[in-house]
């Protein structure tokens, strides 16, 4: 292997960049030896020609980015993902705390770091990528394969927990500057750069070395999610695929798999005929494996073979379209994402030809999209990719979206103050009209940038027409800006954005009687009505006022949330309201007093002996139910909570159980109460419900009780009575809800054959003698369970209702017959 940047530039580049990059792959990695191989793994790139360094306008942003990239791939390639909930996220300005000896912060600094190594790794991440890495939450999002609110959410919870951890551990003055001390944690206290490093990175230019590193290399690239290509451009725009194979925005585009411009990814249009493809698998296939069926009906699942999905894309007029997109993501999963994917782009003819894995001998399920400028995005639910074979799944007939034109062309904009000074570090993005999938007229964006110290932000666009220009400065005095332009023709145009003072909402935080409470733990801030932005009030603790800045001739939902104090939210204040007044009762106080939301109170005893039970920070939850239908609450509902969806949690400080519940906070909806009491399973799990709570409802005065858990037992068999190994078995109730979940469950692990269904978190799967035990099932509720099989039909069992203590044992239990 030769390498393919001048010796010169190599040298340079090592020596001006390494510790920046050492010391972003190890914020993410947080050991020294996987931060030296990430380390090495990105100049290795760099010196194989991997890296599209011509086209950055900043070197060491670029190479600090894709070490980033790397240390997340390499992390990733060690552990699990963890199911996340998505609701919305906020920004706090960078406001100071109030401490202003320097020996105090860097006190607060170390404290600070610490208490981040301490976070659940996801909102780990988030927030050292926001705050320490500098990424956009559009960028965090597609790294952790969450939606941007959820990334916004989980840099909010992280803040949130490292406000509270700094305040019990007595830094309270400067917990509520987070923010600046996560940026000033990464440039004051940079992790010391190992000895020796730079003689190493450069020691790779040798032939010897390059050829040592091949293996580590491949072993780095394969660590590395392949990005789909109609995705990459949201992640570093001045890049773009070359000749060879270069590594663009974190994925490694061939040169046999043109891309369309106007789809906003880099290359060109295809030559006609079916375009190649670029297959993403979360199991890769061995060397040699073939794509012959194994024994039995199962493939091996780690070598699967290959099959072809081909069709067309065309327009209304039954035209084709060249540049589209087409997309496939497999039903099978692993963990929560899918575990086979690929895309391609049509060539001039329309057609496409997916060549996909294929694990199973009936087929590989695969769900199909596409996406192109001009067309609304189409969806295939569901086509089945067989084994050694070209499947063709017809035309795909394409709706108008714009009627704008391609042409590629670049916009400067400078953004600057009331004083003509630049605004650095503002976002800006251009969005373009289009229609949606509905028909309804929307905005899609198009490019987005952040101004440099000068101000300036060049956003590289691929249509022409009518725009819209968004700039966000920084959390501050400045308001937004929206400019509507047009481009009529390609080239570099350029547009001045002149910021005014934006408009404030202030107002005062006191509790019942006049006390003043703020800066006890809590926030308040304004939350934009797409919910994508939060932003946080600059407060004074002593008097207990507040002021949120920067915002824009609109309205907000005002928040106030974060202690002991009830949750508060307020709809459409309009921005420039003044005197706003916060009225907050305790959390535990049942009076509907003050400003507050939906609520829940009571306490959890045991059945048995009258004892009111201590509850843990997790022991009670109040679980949304949304619309059931009507359906039967203890026959078809209430068995699909027994089993809760796994969610993260997370917990700070010394927690002292409280002998009460207080459910603050609850959106109006339909609710159930879940109690899922003690660790070692002295108590089955118990309900309560269901609730229809309005805006401000408060119910108080419950009592759960709870009660020994029932186990129950069996052996899961075929037809004739032979027990069945690979087989697994669900508790389910009686209606039409639960028979829904079950018909899919019984699918999704067909699909597999009998990895695991998709969306089941109940399942329990059976022992190679065919044995199952549910361990902890609540007393006294009538259930049943639903048998599942790869190679048979699934079947129920009779009507169960385990009692307090009571161990069961059903049988044997059979399956329906073979499919």
């Amino acid at each position: 292997m030769s390498p393919t940047i001048p010796a010169e530039e190599f040298t340079s580049l090592v020596r001006a960049h390494h510790a920046e990059v050492y010391r972003s792959a190890r914020r993410i990695v947080g050991d020294d030896a996987n931060a030296l191989d990430v380390t090495q793994q990105v100049f290795l790139r760099v010196l194989e020609g991997k890296v599209a360094l011509g086209e950055a306008r900043d070197r060491g942003r670029l190479l600090c980015w894709l070490a980033a990239r790397t240390a997340l791939a390499h992390r990733r390639g060690a552990r699990t993902r963890r199911e996340q909930e998505g609701t919305h996220a906020m920004e706090r300005p960078n406001t100071t705390g109030g401490a202003d000896d320097e020996a105090q912060r860097a006190e607060v600094r170390d404290a600070l770091q610490r208490q981040v190594a301490l976070l659940p790794e996801e909102l780990r991440t988030a927030v050292v990528l926001r705050f320490q890495e500098q990424w956009t939450f559009a960028q965090i999002a597609d790294e952790q394969s969450i939606s941007e609110p959820s990334a916004h959410d989980r840099v909010r919870r992280a803040l949130e927990l490292l406000r509270g951890r700094l305040t019990q551990t007595g830094f309270a003055a400067v917990a509520g500057d987070v923010p600046g001390l996560l940026l000033e944690a990464s440039r004051a206290t940079p992790a010391d750069v190992p000895a020796g490093l730079e003689p190493r990175l450069l020691s790779l230019r040798a032939p010897a070395a390059l050829a040592a590193s091949a293996k580590l290399a491949a072993a780095s690239l394969a660590l590395v999610s392949v990005i789909a290509v109609a995705a990459a451009a949201a992640w570093w725009p001045e890049s773009s695929a070359g000749e060879g194979g270069r590594e663009w925005a974190g994925a490694v585009v061939s040169p046999t798999a043109p891309a369309a411009t106007a789809a906003g990814i880099p290359g060109g249009l295809g030559t006609g005929g079916r375009a190649a493809v670029a297959v993403e698998t979360a199991s890769p296939a061995r060397p040699g494996a073939g794509a012959g069926a194994g024994e039995g009906n199962t493939l091996d699942p780690d070598a699967p073979g290959k099959g072809v999905l081909a069709g067309r894309c065309v327009d209304g007029d039954r035209a084709p379209i060249a540049g589209v997109v087409v997309s496939a993501l497999s039903l099978q999963h692993e963990g929560k994402f899918a575990r086979f994917g690929a895309s391609c782009v049509t060539g001039r003819d329309g057609q496409f030809a997916l060549e996909l894995p294929v694990s199973l001998e009936t087929g590989e399920e695969y769900s199909l999209s596409t996406r192109h400028p001009d067309f609304v995005r189409h969806e295939h639910p569901k086509a089945v990719a067989r084994l050694g074979v070209t499947v063709e799944v017809g035309p795909f007939e394409l709706l108008s979206s714009s009627h704008d034109a391609a042409g590629e062309s670049s916009l400067e904009v400078t953004v600057l103050d009331p004083a003509g000074l630049p605004v650095p570090h503002a976002s800006v993005s251009s969005w373009r009209p289009v229609t949606g999938a509905d028909g309804a007229p929307t905005e899609e964006r198009e490019a987005h940038g952040e101004t440099d110290a000068s101000g300036r932000a060049v956003l590289e666009l691929s249509r022409l027409g009518r725009k819209r220009l968004n700039v966000e400065p920084p959390a501050g005095e400045w308001g937004p800006a929206s400019l509507d332009y047009g481009l009529d023709s390609a080239g570099r145009h350029g547009r001045t954005i002149h910021l005014t003072p934006g408009l404030t909402i202030s107002g005062t935080v006191i509790g019942i009687g006049g006390e003043v409470i703020h800066g006890r733990g809590g926030f308040v801030a304004a939350v934009a009505e797409d919910g994508a932005r939060w932003i946080q009030a600059e407060t004074d603790d002593r008097a207990g006022t507040f002021v949120i800045p920067g915002l824009a001739d609109r309205s907000y939902r005002i928040v106030r949330d974060g202690d002991e104090w009830s949750r508060v939210e307020l709809p459409a204040v309009r921005a420039g309201t003044t005197g706003l007044v916060l009225q907050l009762k305790r959390e535990d106080d049942p009076r509907d007093i003050g400003d507050h939301q939906a609520e829940l109170h009571g306490e959890v005893r045991d059945a048995r002996t009258g004892e009111i039970l201590d509850i843990g920070a997790f022991d009670v939850s109040a679980v949304w139910l949304g619309d059931t239908g009507g359906a039967d609450w203890r026959g078809d509902v209430l068995p699909g909570l027994v089993f809760p969806r796994p969610v993260q949690t997370a917990m700070f400080g010394e927690y002292v159980p409280p002998k009460a519940f207080h459910l603050d906070g609850l959106r109006p909806g339909r609710y159930a109460l879940s109690a899922r009491m003690g660790s070692r399973g002295e108590y089955g799990p118990a309900f309560l419900g269901p609730f229809e709570l309005g805006e401000r409802d408060i119910v108080s005065g419950l009592v759960i009780e709870v009660t020994v858990p029932g186990l129950v037992h069996g052996v899961l068999t075929d037809p004739e009575g032979r027990p069945l190994a690979g087989g697994f078995v669900r508790l389910t109730g009686f209606g039409p809800l639960s028979r829904a979940r079950d018909v899919q469950c019984d699918a999704e692990l067909r699909a597999t054959r009998g990895r695991g269904a998709i969306g089941v978190w109940d399942d329990v799967r059976v022992d190679e003698e065919g044995r199952f035990e549910f361990p902890c099932l609540p007393a006294g509720l009538g259930v049943r369970f639903a048998l599942h099989h790869p190679d048979f039909e699934f079947a129920y069992s009779g009507a169960v209702e385990p009692r307090a203590g009571e161990s069961l044992d059903l049988g044997s239990l059979a399956l329906g017959p073979r499919r």
